[in-house]
C-alpha cells in the first residue's frame, strides 16, 4: 500500500473536468507540501536507522527539519479550500503536527541520550511512530481521492 500511495501521490495527473479551479489549485499545493514533508521524514528516519544521530547529540539538521515542517504546516493551514476538502485538509495538518510534535522529539531525545538501553527504547518508539505516520499517509491518500471525486476532479491512475 505504501508503494501504491507513493506512486499515486507522485504520479497522479489531475484533469479538471467539472472541477472547481480552487479545489484543483488547493490539491496541487497541498499535495506538494505533503510530499515535501514526507520525503524529509523518510530521510530523517533513514538517518535514525543508519545511526547517524549516534554521534550528533545536538542533531543540528533536526532543527531545520522541524522548522521546515512547521513552516509548511502553517502555510498549508492557511490555504483556502472548499468544504469538500475538509477531511483531507484535517488529515494533512494532523500528519504535519504529528511529525513536528511527536516524531521529531523522539529523534532529538535519541540524539541526546547516551545510555544505550534508553536509546534502544527511544529507537523502538520512533519506529512505532513512523508506522503510525505511514498509516496516516495512507489515510491522507484515501481522503484525497474522496475529495477529488467529490470535487469532480478526475484522476488518471495510469
Amino acid at each position: 500500500m505504501r508503494i501504491i500511495s507513493l506512486f499515486l501521490f507522485t504520479s497522479l495527473l489531475f484533469l479538471a473536468s467539472c472541477g472547481n479551479k480552487q479545489d484543483y489549485a488547493y490539491n496541487e499545493k497541498i499535495a506538494h507540501d505533503f510530499y515535501g514533508c514526507k520525503e524529509r521524514l523518510d530521510e530523517q528516519h533513514a538517518n535514525l536507522l543508519d545511526r547517524s544521530y549516534d554521534n550528533d547529540p545536538e542533531a543540528k539538521n533536526l532543527v531545520s527539519f522541524k522548522s521546515y515542517v512547521e513552516t509548511v504546516k502553517n502555510d498549508a493551514d492557511e490555504l483556502k479550500h472548499s468544504e469538500l476538502a475538509n477531511a483531507f485538509h484535517a488529515n494533512i495538518i494532523s500528519y504535519m503536527n504529528q511529525i513536528s510534535n511527536e516524531y521529531i522529539p523522539f529523534l532529538q531525545n535519541y540524539a541526546k541520550e547516551q545510555d544505550s538501553t534508553k536509546r534502544a527504547e527511544i529507537l523502538e518508539q520512533a519506529k512505532s511512530k513512523k508506522i503510525e505516520l505511514e498509516n496516516l499517509e495512507n489515510k491522507c491518500l484515501e481522503t484525497q481521492i474522496e475529495f477529488l471525486n467529490k470535487a469532480g476532479i478526475k484522476i488518471n491512475k495510469e
